[in-house]
């Protein structure tokens, strides 16, 4: 369930917005690179070979434009590493993913080019009315692994009075993209992630117990469905994965009470990795183009009671502030790493 509302903003704010979609990008157009992939398995398992994913036929214009206006949208650091990537295929399905081929786990091209890295957006990204609120219902959803019914919880997508008819369905394909790639950017760079003094206290000490994490730390594929054996640390706040979840729980994964605990976004709260890739995704929409016109909470339902409401993009639980943090200023000095 997702709900769109509409607010006044000033007329500053408008003219960032307007200037959003025209600013420089690192790259003119990322509308070359979508194409549409079928039948391939994403996930490289051990003892497989590996084969790179190539295009199976061309993307529809519309897609094509509606990648290049959510790329417009992100900030220019994030434009870059959008620019470096081979492909942006559109898939079919409700499952999104990213690929670094990794040659230390014999991820070898094989397309003829040197390693580089994909994003897959399933199509459900591009339907009509789909909006940020909707992807990050859907991504919740997962996370919870339907342990929450749909209607405990919605997110709130909040726009300008007449904003542009696309920004909705623009914003949901950013955070598609920024989720994927915070997964990309852990796999290319996870050993010096997990050096970060930073992710080490602000993320692994504040949320995670370390008995048994290796397994999740050492994963090369993940999804946000399975826990890998981590848990979160003792006496900290419940885990997604928990059968049914109550409300209140739900809403300290955000942000535990003391302020001293809490992820990004539930998502957040399934594995270190996780933990990382929306805080990215966070942090990232906070400083997109168009950050100043829109604003993303989540309203936890009490029949007979007032909502628990979240907003995700202002000012976090001092936790929460401090892994956006990590990630942003890490992030914005990494230089761009790529093979070609």
């Amino acid at each position: 369930m997702k709900r769109s509302s509409w607010r006044s903003f000033s007329l500053v704010a408008g003219i960032c917005f307007l200037a959003a979609y025209g600013a420089q990008a690192a790259c003119p157009s990322v509308q070359d690179k979508v194409c549409t992939l079928t039948n391939y398995r994403e996930g490289h398992l051990p003892g497989t070979l590996y084969s790179s994913p190539t295009c199976t036929s061309a993307a529809d214009d519309d897609n094509k434009r509606a990648v290049q206006r959510a790329f417009l949208i992100a900030h220019e650091k994030v434009q870059a590493e959008l620019c470096s990537l081979k492909k942006i295929f559109v898939i079919a399905g409700n499952e999104s993913w990213g690929l670094w081929e990794n040659v230390a786990s014999d991820e070898w091209p094989t397309d003829g080019e040197l390693p580089g890295a994909y994003i897959a957006l399933s199509r459900q990204v591009f339907r009509q009315n789909y909006d940020l609120a909707d992807q990050e219902d859907d991504l919740t959803r997962r996370a919870l692994k339907n342990t929450a019914s749909a209607g405990q919880y919605e997110h709130v997508l909040t726009l300008p009075n007449n904003p542009p008819p696309t920004l909705g369905n623009d914003l949901a394909i950013l955070a598609a993209m920024m989720h994927e790639l915070g997964h990309i950017i852990w796999h290319k760079n996870k050993s010096e992630i997990l050096q970060l003094n930073c992710f080490q206290t602000n993320f692994i000490a504040t949320s995670w117990n370390t008995d048994g994490l290796g397994e999740s730390l050492r994963s090369t594929w993940t999804d946000v469905t399975e826990a890998k054996n981590a848990r979160h640390r003792s006496g900290g706040l419940e885990h997604p994965h928990k059968q049914n979840v109550s409300r209140e729980e739900l809403y300290q994964i955000y942000g535990s009470s003391n302020g001293r605990d809490g992820f990004a976004t539930a998502a957040g709260g399934v594995t270190p990795e996780e933990d990382f890739v929306e805080s990215f995704k966070i942090s990232t929409l906070r400083r997109a183009q168009a950050s100043t016109i829109f604003a993303l909470s989540i309203a936890i339902k009490r029949p007979g009671d007032t909502d628990l409401v979240r907003d995700l993009l202002s000012t976090r639980a001092p936790a929460v502030e401090s892994k956006l943090f990590c990630v942003d200023s890490w992030h914005t000095n990494l230089p761009l790493f790529v093979f070609r």
